[in-house]
C-alpha cells in the first residue's frame, strides 16, 4: 500500500507518501496523516486528527488539499498543517504533509 516514504526539512517539516490509491475523503486523509506521523515517531496513541470547518480547501479532478490539526486532548493542539496531493479518478496517488509544531 505505502511504498515510498521520504522526509525533507522545509520551514517546518514536510513528509511525502506515494502509491496510495485510496478514495479522497477525510477518513483516508486522516489515516495517512497518522501513518506518516507514526513512521516519523511524531505520533502518540492519545493524538487525533481534526479537520477544522472549511478544512477542505480544494478538491479538483487532479488534486486535493486539506488543512488539519492534531490534538492530544480537547484543548491541546500539538501540530497543524496542510495535506495535499495528486488524484486520478477520485483516488489519492500521493500525499505531501506540511507539518508545523505548536
Amino acid at each position: 500500500m505505502h511504498k515510498k516514504l521520504s522526509k525533507k526539512k522545509i520551514e517546518g517539516e514536510v513528509f511525502e507518501l506515494t502509491d496510495i490509491f485510496e478514495d479522497v475523503n477525510e477518513k483516508n486523509v486522516a489515516k495517512n496523516i497518522e501513518y506518516l506521523l507514526r513512521r516519523n515517531k511524531l505520533w502518540s496513541p492519545k493524538y487525533h486528527v481534526v479537520f477544522p470547518a472549511g478544512g477542505l480547501q480544494e478538491e479538483k479532478d487532479d488534486s486535493y488539499q486539506y488543512d488539519f490539526e492534531v490534538f492530544s486532548s480537547p484543548n491541546q493542539m500539538k501540530y497543524h498543517g496542510t495535506a495535499y496531493g495528486s488524484t486520478q479518478l477520485g483516488e489519492m496517488l500521493d500525499m505531501n504533509v506540511e507539518l508545523k509544531r505548536v
